[in-house]
């Protein structure tokens, strides 16, 4: 994080949780963003998509094309430590998405 995010939300994720009750209501079992009290007394959890695996792919992309360009990477003066870092960086996230230890996705918020 010190030196890629640094300030990346990290929201935490719960399970087995209703955004409210009746139709338009969170599926039991399904994974969602954690509101606070307040907001769930004002906003609804309408729907959840979660698209890791996907993410986990787009990783992989990223870090082949990073190491075909890691000749130009050295041409403009970074080092191999520099190098080390992001080949690290890019194969750790995708192996955290790939094993959806981290998870991506997308929330639709409504007010009720």
């Amino acid at each position: 994080e010190k030196y890629s995010t640094p300030s990346i939300a990290k929201p935490a994720l719960a399970t087995s949780c209703s955004s409210r009750e009746g139709e338009g209501s969170m599926p039991p079992g399904k994974m969602y963003f954690w509101m606070k009290s307040a907001w769930r007394r004002y906003l609804a959890m309408d729907g959840v998509e979660y698209f890791s695996d996907d993410y986990g792919q787009t990783l992989r992309e990223w870090r082949d094309r990073f190491e075909a360009a890691a000749p130009q990477v050295v041409a403009l003066g970074f080092d191999q430590k520099f190098l080390r870092m992001w080949r690290f960086y890019l194969a750790y996230c995708e192996a955290g998405f790939r094993t959806r230890r981290t998870e991506v996705g997308q929330w639709t918020i409504s007010k009720p």
